[in-house]
């Protein structure tokens, strides 16, 4: 119990706030100190040890991929898909173009190097959680943070020749550039750009998502209120404590991704975090 309580402070989260730019001090995307997350992972571990075990998050409720043979999966890997994620809330266009901010925490495994990488430009972000089963050496690379780099790479390369991004392409094209490299390991992968110029009037978050990390889009009411989740993805699972990965000697590549598309409001909150995050914190409590 005390080591389960322990990988509960292993999380990496990225976040982002919308709002227009006439409004909104437009800063530089920047990575800030996670010591006010810390405080709220070192407030649950108090509460589990006060009540026990928590039951799994309800957000992850019926949203595995399954394959047609539980007793199989293992060998089989199923690609078979459950998909219930929310659909993108409508957003009435407007003349007014988004500006936000950007901040990233991470809260290490006291036990290891941290395995996950992360990425914060002007337009695009990335995380890419390491896969703490997955067979590693000492001494090299590891291939999150490689595919981090690559990835990263291809979509400035895609902006600077093209004028857009193609995020799903970046990640496929990232992958093939490591085939033949020395980088161990395996790593999920959640990738977005922030979109304003190919819809008239709208800001579009667009983007992937492999495996069990993932973003959760919060917005109040056009009435006011508190926050509420209205776009979130679904974990992708081969089974339990198996996340669909890529890299090492994982089948999935990253055609079997979910795919983003989602516009953008003033006022939005962009969680994007591994699943440290969601598998410790409910929906109310994000």
């Amino acid at each position: 119990w005390e080591g389960m309580l322990k990988a509960l402070t292993v999380c990496t989260v990225v976040a982002l706030s919308f709002e227009y730019a006439s409004g909104f001090s437009l800063r530089p995307a920047s990575t800030v100190q996670g010591s006010a997350f810390s405080n709220r992972i070192s407030a649950l571990k108090s509460s589990c040890r006060s009540q026990g075990p928590r039951a799994q998050s309800q957000n992850r409720v019926g949203q595995i991929r399954m394959g047609f043979f539980d007793s199989l999966v293992k060998l089989a890997m199923p690609t078979e898909v459950v998909d219930t994620a929310n659909s993108a809330p409508y957003v009435a266009p407007s003349k007014d173009k988004l500006s936000w901010i950007a901040g990233a925490a991470q809260v290490a495994d006291p036990r290891h190097a941290m395995e996950d990488a992360i990425f914060i430009a002007e337009k695009d972000f990335g995380l890419f959680d390491g896969v703490t089963g997955s067979r590693k050496a000492s001494g090299q690379d590891l291939y999150s943070v490689q595919l981090c780099r690559q990835t990263q790479a291809m979509i400035e390369s895609q902006r600077s020749r093209r004028g857009k991004v193609q995020v799903e392409y970046a990640l496929e094209f990232a992958v093939g550039s490591l085939v033949d490299t020395m980088a161990v390991g395996s790593t999920t992968a959640c990738v977005v750009t922030v979109d304003s110029e190919t819809e008239p009037g709208l800001t579009l978050l667009r983007g992937v998502n492999v495996g069990d990390s993932g973003l959760t889009l919060c917005r109040r009411p056009a009435g006011g209120g508190p926050l509420a989740i209205v776009y979130k993805t679904n974990p992708q699972m081969h089974y339990f404590n198996c996340p669909f990965q890529l890299g090492g000697a994982s089948p999935d590549t990253p055609d079997q991704c979910v795919r983003v598309a989602c516009p953008l409001a003033p006022g939005d909150t962009l969680v994007i975090a591994s699943d440290g995050l969601y598998d410790n914190l409910f929906d109310d409590e994000i």
